[in-house]
């Protein structure tokens, strides 16, 4: 009985796996053709590959592209007078119309205590940005409403 059910997992894992799509890694800008060319932001320093989508909206597993991006650095696509681009940092490559995906590669991305570490510290800076604005305006309202206000020199 232990050892069916040992191989009834084995076998359901594996017929899952064939049906994931065949590249790791989290998803960062997909383009399809007609669509809107979009770019952002790379979350974290890592490699990010471009993929093509194949027939059946099946992706290819053998990347177009590789490149090494540090964070905040551009990754996506844009349209131009040259046509479809691939944006990787300060690259710009041309690409034929068709449905394409720029993804981190799972080897570089971060994970387990880095990843909660880099999501930490995305968390903290955005609450730290936050209570800054508002530490400013706090601090500047009524310095601009003091000084909006006309005071005679007379004190009589």
């Amino acid at each position: 009985m232990l050892r069916s059910a040992a191989v009834a997992v084995a076998l359901t894992t594996v017929l899952l796996g064939g049906c994931a799509d065949g590249a790791g890694g989290r998803l960062i800008c997909a383009y399809h053709p007609g669509g809107d060319a979009a770019s952002s932001a790379a979350p974290y320093r890592a490699d990010y590959a471009l993929y093509q989508e194949g027939a059946g909206g099946r992706q290819d597993d053998r990347p177009l592209l590789w490149r090494g991006l540090a964070p905040r650095e551009a990754v996506g696509f844009e349209k131009g007078a040259g046509g479809l681009m691939a944006v990787a940092g300060a690259d710009r490559i041309p690409l034929a119309e068709a449905a394409y995906r720029w993804r981190s590669t799972p080897e570089t991305e971060p994970s387990g205590a880095d990843l909660a570490l880099h999501e930490a510290g995305t968390a903290v800076t955005t609450a730290a940005r936050f209570c800054g604005g508002l530490a400013l305006g706090v601090v500047l309202l009524p310095v601009i409403v003091l000084w909006r206000i006309p005071v005679s020199p007379f004190p009589f």
